[in-house]
């Protein structure tokens, strides 16, 4: 399967206009830790109980992702209860990362944070409290 490095800007713009789509943090963050283009998240999320233009619970992303190749997998941190602007900068520079916010959840990947709470997008680390963050690899993978 090809790889996609699509950045955020560009999976947001394809929702929006390709697929009508909103509230879309889960099919986004799909697409970044599986590295596929946002039409083969969106319908692997939407084969496991999405709705479009609603939010999902983390089962439905979950299996989409195994659907795709990928296990996400909860770790213990100490960055629980801190801010999505402390992980952008202690999460390891090699890897792909769920950080989960209530609500909310975002892909970082390779030492970068692909979400609208990055630094690089609103121009000052985000505040939101993080309350999981799962690993996330191929399932061939130990």
């Amino acid at each position: 399967m090809k790889q996609r490095n699509d950045s955020y800007q560009q999976l947001a713009a394809i929702a929006k206009k390709h697929y009508n789509d909103r509230n879309m943090c889960t099919v986004i963050a799909t697409a970044k830790v599986c590295k596929v283009s946002y039409g083969k998240a969106y319908n692997a999320c939407r084969r496991n109980g999405r709705k479009t233009r609603h939010g999902a619970r983390s089962n439905i992303y979950f299996m989409a992702m195994l659907d795709l190749g990928f296990l996400a997998r909860n770790i213990e941190s100490d960055l629980i209860g801190r801010t999505i602007g402390t992980a952008e900068r202690q999460l390891p520079s090699k890897g792909s990362y769920l950080i989960h916010v209530r609500g909310h959840v975002a892909a970082y990947t390779d030492g970068k944070l692909h979400d609208w709470t990055s630094a690089e997008q609103t121009g000052k680390p985000r505040r939101h409290r993080i309350t999981h963050i799962h690993e996330v690899k191929p399932t061939n993978q130990p």
